[in-house]
């Protein structure tokens, strides 16, 4: 959780520069730049803190249907999904 927090921020702050800045939003080598930027940041949002939470209590929780769900797809698409952009 201590590095959870400075990663989300740099990730935010990351994507607010990009995102603001014509320059760097036009340069085509940084749209894949920003796409795994927010890639991250789904991941950072919704399987580490799911992950967490069973490293503490040794379950999921809260044990409903949605989010075995959300936390198999954070884990498994949105894993595929960066190796994808990244070949």
């Amino acid at each position: 959780m201590i590095f959870e927090v400075p990663s989300l921020a740099c990730s935010l702050i990351l994507l607010y520069y990009l995102f603001i800045d014509r320059n760097l939003r036009q340069s085509l080598s940084n749209h894949v730049i920003m796409v795994l930027l927010i890639i991250g940041l789904f991941s950072q949002l919704i399987d580490i803190p799911f992950y967490l939470n069973y490293l503490r209590i040794n379950c999921v929780w809260p044990q409903i249907t949605i989010s075995c769900l959300m936390w198999w797809f954070a884990a498994t698409g949105i894993s595929n999904l960066t190796n994808i952009v990244m070949a």
